[in-house]
Protein backbone atom coordinates (compact mmCIF):
# COMPACT_ATOMS: atom_id res chain seq x y z
CA UNK A 1 0.00 0.00 0.00
CA UNK A 2 1.51 3.26 -1.10
CA UNK A 3 -0.91 5.98 0.94
CA UNK A 4 -1.49 6.10 4.74
CA UNK A 5 -3.95 8.42 6.36
CA UNK A 6 -1.92 9.99 8.58
CA UNK A 7 -1.35 13.09 11.12
CA UNK A 8 -5.30 14.80 11.79
CA UNK A 9 -6.68 13.11 9.01
CA UNK A 10 -5.72 9.60 11.09
CA UNK A 11 -6.63 11.16 14.44
CA UNK A 12 -10.20 11.85 12.98
CA UNK A 13 -10.89 8.04 12.34
CA UNK A 14 -9.78 6.83 15.60
CA UNK A 15 -12.69 6.18 18.15
CA UNK A 16 -11.27 8.76 20.76
CA UNK A 17 -14.44 11.23 21.35
CA UNK A 18 -12.68 14.00 23.39
CA UNK A 19 -10.20 14.57 21.14
CA UNK A 20 -12.44 14.70 18.04
CA UNK A 21 -13.74 17.56 19.77
CA UNK A 22 -10.55 19.31 21.82
CA UNK A 23 -8.99 18.98 18.01
CA UNK A 24 -12.43 20.02 16.10
CA UNK A 25 -10.39 23.07 13.74
CA UNK A 26 -7.41 21.14 12.84
CA UNK A 27 -9.61 17.58 12.02
CA UNK A 28 -12.19 19.45 10.04
CA UNK A 29 -9.37 21.22 8.54
CA UNK A 30 -7.48 18.70 7.69
CA UNK A 31 -10.26 16.35 6.48
CA UNK A 32 -9.22 13.11 4.96
CA UNK A 33 -6.16 15.28 2.66
CA UNK A 34 -3.25 14.55 5.15
CA UNK A 35 -1.56 11.59 3.29
CA UNK A 36 1.73 9.30 4.20
CA UNK A 37 3.89 8.03 1.67
CA UNK A 38 7.28 6.03 1.72
CA UNK A 39 8.69 7.08 -1.44
CA UNK A 40 8.30 9.99 -3.88
CA UNK A 41 6.74 7.22 -6.49
CA UNK A 42 3.38 7.66 -4.02
CA UNK A 43 2.69 10.89 -4.79
CA UNK A 44 -0.78 11.06 -6.95
CA UNK A 45 -2.77 14.15 -8.75
CA UNK A 46 -5.57 12.75 -7.31
CA UNK A 47 -7.90 15.27 -5.30
CA UNK A 48 -6.54 17.81 -3.05
CA UNK A 49 -4.15 15.06 -1.15
CA UNK A 50 -1.39 16.64 1.11
CA UNK A 51 1.38 14.44 1.09
CA UNK A 52 3.67 13.98 3.74
CA UNK A 53 7.01 11.50 2.88
CA UNK A 54 8.76 9.82 5.13
CA UNK A 55 11.70 7.54 4.14
CA UNK A 56 12.65 6.93 7.64
CA UNK A 57 11.81 3.84 8.65
CA UNK A 58 8.87 3.54 11.33
CA UNK A 59 9.01 1.16 14.11
CA UNK A 60 6.71 -1.92 13.79
CA UNK A 61 2.99 -1.09 14.56
CA UNK A 62 3.20 2.55 12.88
CA UNK A 63 1.44 1.49 9.80
CA UNK A 64 -1.62 -0.22 9.88
CA UNK A 65 -3.98 -1.43 7.57
CA UNK A 66 -8.28 -1.68 7.70
CA UNK A 67 -10.08 -3.33 5.12
CA UNK A 68 -8.83 -1.03 1.76
CA UNK A 69 -7.26 1.44 3.72
CA UNK A 70 -3.90 2.23 5.28
CA UNK A 71 -3.24 4.07 8.02
CA UNK A 72 -0.71 5.17 10.79
CA UNK A 73 -1.55 3.93 14.11
CA UNK A 74 -2.07 6.15 17.30
CA UNK A 75 1.14 5.77 18.54
CA UNK A 76 2.64 7.01 15.54
CA UNK A 77 0.12 9.70 14.82
CA UNK A 78 1.44 11.07 18.11
CA UNK A 79 4.89 11.26 17.01
CA UNK A 80 3.62 12.67 13.60
CA UNK A 81 1.72 15.92 15.46
CA UNK A 82 4.87 16.15 17.94
CA UNK A 83 5.92 18.17 14.93
CA UNK A 84 2.68 20.69 14.73
CA UNK A 85 1.50 20.99 18.11
CA UNK A 86 2.94 23.10 20.91
CA UNK A 87 4.04 21.64 24.48
CA UNK A 88 0.78 21.72 25.90
CA UNK A 89 -1.65 20.40 22.84
CA UNK A 90 0.93 17.62 22.80
CA UNK A 91 0.63 16.32 26.46
CA UNK A 92 -3.32 17.03 26.04
CA UNK A 93 -3.65 15.26 23.02
CA UNK A 94 -1.40 12.18 24.43
CA UNK A 95 -3.89 12.66 27.30
CA UNK A 96 -6.82 12.22 25.36
CA UNK A 97 -5.67 9.31 23.25
CA UNK A 98 -4.84 7.41 26.54
CA UNK A 99 -8.38 8.88 27.95
CA UNK A 100 -11.55 6.72 28.83
CA UNK A 101 -14.67 8.43 28.22
CA UNK A 102 -16.62 6.18 30.12
CA UNK A 103 -14.11 5.00 32.65
CA UNK A 104 -13.41 1.48 32.68
CA UNK A 105 -16.24 -0.03 30.88
CA UNK A 106 -14.03 0.11 27.70
CA UNK A 107 -10.55 0.04 26.93
CA UNK A 108 -9.15 3.18 25.98
CA UNK A 109 -7.51 3.34 22.17
CA UNK A 110 -3.63 3.66 23.53
CA UNK A 111 -2.14 3.57 26.66
CA UNK A 112 1.27 5.75 27.96
CA UNK A 113 3.48 2.39 27.53
CA UNK A 114 2.44 2.08 24.12
CA UNK A 115 3.41 5.83 23.47
CA UNK A 116 6.33 5.63 24.95
CA UNK A 117 7.69 2.10 23.25
CA UNK A 118 6.53 3.55 20.39
CA UNK A 119 8.30 6.94 20.24
CA UNK A 120 11.47 5.54 22.01
CA UNK A 121 11.55 2.81 18.88
CA UNK A 122 11.46 5.49 16.07
CA UNK A 123 15.00 6.46 15.81
CA UNK A 124 14.83 9.44 13.14
CA UNK A 125 11.56 10.23 13.16
CA UNK A 126 10.93 14.26 13.50
CA UNK A 127 8.96 14.79 16.65
CA UNK A 128 10.28 11.66 18.62
CA UNK A 129 12.26 13.82 20.77
CA UNK A 130 9.33 16.06 21.82
CA UNK A 131 7.07 12.98 21.91
CA UNK A 132 8.85 11.99 24.32
CA UNK A 133 9.14 14.76 26.05
CA UNK A 134 5.52 15.03 26.47
CA UNK A 135 5.62 11.76 27.76
CA UNK A 136 6.39 12.86 30.80
CA UNK A 137 3.39 14.47 31.77
CA UNK A 138 1.28 12.24 29.88
CA UNK A 139 -1.47 10.66 31.89
CA UNK A 140 -4.03 7.87 31.26
CA UNK A 141 -7.39 7.39 32.10
CA UNK A 142 -9.09 10.77 31.83
CA UNK A 143 -12.79 10.84 31.47
CA UNK A 144 -13.01 14.95 30.51
CA UNK A 145 -11.33 17.19 28.86
CA UNK A 146 -11.32 19.38 32.20
CA UNK A 147 -9.83 16.55 34.15
CA UNK A 148 -7.34 17.09 31.80
CA UNK A 149 -6.47 20.94 32.61
CA UNK A 150 -6.74 19.93 36.58
CA UNK A 151 -3.81 17.96 36.23
CA UNK A 152 -2.30 20.57 33.40
CA UNK A 153 -2.78 23.40 35.77
CA UNK A 154 -1.49 21.76 39.04
CA UNK A 155 0.97 19.11 38.07
CA UNK A 156 2.79 20.47 35.24
CA UNK A 157 6.12 22.09 36.22
CA UNK A 158 6.02 25.36 36.74
CA UNK A 159 7.76 26.44 33.42
CA UNK A 160 5.43 24.59 31.58
CA UNK A 161 2.44 26.49 33.39
CA UNK A 162 1.61 24.16 36.30
CA UNK A 163 1.96 24.23 40.11
CA UNK A 164 4.39 21.15 39.91
CA UNK A 165 2.65 19.04 42.58
CA UNK A 166 3.61 15.67 41.97
CA UNK A 167 1.95 12.15 42.27
CA UNK A 168 -1.56 13.33 40.27
CA UNK A 169 -3.72 10.60 38.86
CA UNK A 170 -6.69 10.99 36.68
CA UNK A 171 -10.09 9.18 38.01
CA UNK A 172 -8.10 7.09 40.51
CA UNK A 173 -10.46 4.17 41.48
CA UNK A 174 -11.18 4.05 45.51
CA UNK A 175 -12.61 0.82 47.12
CA UNK A 176 -15.52 1.79 49.56
CA UNK A 177 -15.96 0.27 52.59
CA UNK A 178 -18.48 -2.05 53.38
CA UNK A 179 -21.30 0.95 54.95
CA UNK A 180 -20.74 3.22 52.01
CA UNK A 181 -20.54 0.55 49.64
CA UNK A 182 -24.48 0.16 50.74
CA UNK A 183 -25.21 3.55 51.13
CA UNK A 184 -23.65 4.59 47.36
CA UNK A 185 -24.71 1.60 45.97
CA UNK A 186 -21.27 1.01 44.62
CA UNK A 187 -18.29 -0.51 45.74
CA UNK A 188 -15.84 1.74 43.74
CA UNK A 189 -15.67 5.61 43.96
CA UNK A 190 -13.38 7.52 41.12
CA UNK A 191 -12.37 10.51 41.89
CA UNK A 192 -11.72 13.27 38.97
CA UNK A 193 -7.87 13.75 40.13
CA UNK A 194 -6.76 12.35 43.22
CA UNK A 195 -3.14 11.99 45.02
CA UNK A 196 -3.70 8.81 46.60
CA UNK A 197 -0.74 9.32 49.00
CA UNK A 198 -1.95 12.56 50.38
CA UNK A 199 -5.29 11.40 50.33
CA UNK A 200 -6.38 14.60 48.41
CA UNK A 201 -9.11 14.82 45.63
CA UNK A 202 -9.94 17.10 43.28
CA UNK A 203 -14.32 16.86 41.54
CA UNK A 204 -14.80 18.85 38.23
CA UNK A 205 -18.43 20.31 38.63
CA UNK A 206 -20.06 20.31 35.47
CA UNK A 207 -23.50 21.00 34.31
CA UNK A 208 -24.53 17.59 34.88
CA UNK A 209 -23.28 17.23 38.70
CA UNK A 210 -25.89 20.52 39.67
CA UNK A 211 -28.60 18.23 39.35
CA UNK A 212 -27.22 15.24 41.16
CA UNK A 213 -26.48 17.29 44.50
CA UNK A 214 -27.90 14.60 47.01
CA UNK A 215 -25.45 11.99 45.05
CA UNK A 216 -22.57 14.12 45.07
CA UNK A 217 -22.83 15.36 48.66
CA UNK A 218 -23.23 11.50 49.69
CA UNK A 219 -20.17 10.37 47.79
CA UNK A 220 -18.36 13.41 49.12
CA UNK A 221 -19.11 12.30 52.89
CA UNK A 222 -17.96 8.40 51.95
CA UNK A 223 -14.99 9.78 50.69
CA UNK A 224 -14.02 12.26 53.87
CA UNK A 225 -14.76 9.29 55.91
CA UNK A 226 -12.19 7.16 53.98
CA UNK A 227 -10.22 10.36 55.03
CA UNK A 228 -9.85 11.82 51.38
CA UNK A 229 -9.75 15.92 51.41
CA UNK A 230 -12.33 16.65 48.59
CA UNK A 231 -12.60 19.94 46.89
CA UNK A 232 -15.10 20.41 44.20
CA UNK A 233 -14.04 22.73 40.91
CA UNK A 234 -16.57 24.49 39.18
CA UNK A 235 -16.01 25.88 35.75
CA UNK A 236 -15.90 29.65 36.87
CA UNK A 237 -13.13 28.78 39.04
CA UNK A 238 -10.96 27.65 35.77
CA UNK A 239 -12.20 30.78 33.66
CA UNK A 240 -11.99 33.34 35.90
CA UNK A 241 -8.93 34.83 36.57
CA UNK A 242 -9.56 35.82 40.16
CA UNK A 243 -11.62 32.67 41.26
CA UNK A 244 -8.38 30.66 39.29
CA UNK A 245 -5.59 32.24 41.44
CA UNK A 246 -7.39 31.66 44.75
CA UNK A 247 -8.25 28.08 43.78
CA UNK A 248 -4.49 27.04 43.19
CA UNK A 249 -3.18 29.40 46.03
CA UNK A 250 -5.32 26.57 48.05
CA UNK A 251 -4.09 24.10 46.52
CA UNK A 252 -0.63 24.81 47.25
CA UNK A 253 -1.43 24.97 50.96
CA UNK A 254 -3.52 21.93 50.90
CA UNK A 255 -0.56 20.02 49.91
CA UNK A 256 1.82 21.73 52.08
CA UNK A 257 3.46 23.76 49.34
CA UNK A 258 4.75 27.55 48.74
CA UNK A 259 4.56 29.91 46.00
CA UNK A 260 7.68 29.77 44.85
CA UNK A 261 8.88 29.85 41.53
CA UNK A 262 11.82 28.44 39.86
CA UNK A 263 11.20 29.84 36.54
CA UNK A 264 10.10 33.38 34.77
CA UNK A 265 8.17 31.26 32.04
CA UNK A 266 5.59 30.45 34.25
CA UNK A 267 3.41 33.25 33.55
CA UNK A 268 3.28 32.87 29.83
CA UNK A 269 2.97 29.42 30.50
CA UNK A 270 0.31 29.82 32.61
CA UNK A 271 -1.70 31.66 30.40
CA UNK A 272 -0.78 29.67 27.38
CA UNK A 273 -2.69 26.96 29.19
CA UNK A 274 -6.02 29.01 29.82
CA UNK A 275 -6.10 30.12 26.45
CA UNK A 276 -6.81 26.68 25.47
CA UNK A 277 -9.44 25.81 27.63
CA UNK A 278 -12.37 25.06 25.67
CA UNK A 279 -15.06 28.45 24.69
CA UNK A 280 -17.08 28.87 27.57
CA UNK A 281 -19.76 30.31 25.56
CA UNK A 282 -20.99 27.09 24.31
CA UNK A 283 -21.73 23.62 26.48
CA UNK A 284 -18.62 21.47 25.83
CA UNK A 285 -19.00 17.58 24.95
CA UNK A 286 -16.69 16.46 27.95
CA UNK A 287 -19.51 17.89 30.09
CA UNK A 288 -21.94 15.68 28.16
CA UNK A 289 -19.36 12.63 27.95
CA UNK A 290 -18.69 12.81 31.19
CA UNK A 291 -22.25 12.95 32.21
CA UNK A 292 -23.35 9.38 31.06
CA UNK A 293 -19.68 8.13 33.33
CA UNK A 294 -21.19 10.03 36.20
CA UNK A 295 -24.04 8.26 36.44
CA UNK A 296 -22.80 4.97 37.51
CA UNK A 297 -19.06 5.24 38.65
CA UNK A 298 -18.73 2.27 40.49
Amino acid sequence: MKHYRSHFSALAYWPVPLAHEFFREQIREAGDKQQLILDRGGRTRRGDHQHILCSTPIPDGGLLHRRDMGIVSPEMLFVQLANELDDIELIILGDLLCSRPDRYRTPALTRHRRLFDFATAAYGLRGRRRALEALRYVKEDASSIMEVFLDLLIGLPNYLGGLGITGGVLNAPVPLTAESSVALRQHICYIDYAFPEQRIGYEYQGQYHDRNTDHDSSRAMALQRMGYTIVTVTRSQLYDDRRRAQLLEHCLKLHGKRWQLRTEKYPAAHRNIIAKLPRRSAPHVADNISQAANRSDG
